[in-house]
């Protein structure tokens, strides 16, 4: 059986801020944000990065409760974000081989955060598409 916890979403990202907990502070009240993972990457690259993963992760949910300055969450399974951080790992270790080559770059950080709703926030009225470990091509 596949667990989600509904008041558990997930969001890939680039910002130009150099701690992404940052990119989050207008929420901070009413949702918790874990970074997962963040990497420096040409400006290009990095939001090419975060395409990627949009374009290969369907939207999972719809918030009727907006919140601020966070668009295209997603809800994983625990085994799909485990899958998803040992493959951004790999490329950042791929990554960092290259570092020389973007020395001239600007650079945006391209990141993943897990956001959890508070227990003393009213939760949003969310539509759960799932994806699943089972649904990824890798």
């Amino acid at each position: 059986m596949i667990e989600i916890n509904p008041k558990v979403f997930y969001k890939f990202g680039v910002t130009s801020k150099y701690n992404v907990q940052d990119r989050f502070k207008d929420i901070e009240n009413d949702y918790d944000v874990t970074v997962l993972f963040s990497h420096y990457l040409p400006e290009n690259k990095a939001i090419q990065q975060e395409q990627n993963y949009l374009d290969r992760f369907k939207k999972g949910m719809w918030l009727d409760d907006k919140i601020k300055g966070v668009t295209e969450t997603r809800y994983f399974d625990e085994e799909t974000k485990k899958l998803v951080l040992r493959e951004l790992y790999k490329k950042r270790s791929e990554w960092i081989k290259d570092k020389e080559k973007f020395k001239s770059y600007t650079c945006m950080k391209f990141y993943f955060v897990e956001i959890k709703v508070k227990v003393s926030k009213t939760e949003p009225i969310k539509t759960p598409l799932i994806q699943t470990s089972l649904d990824l091509p890798f």
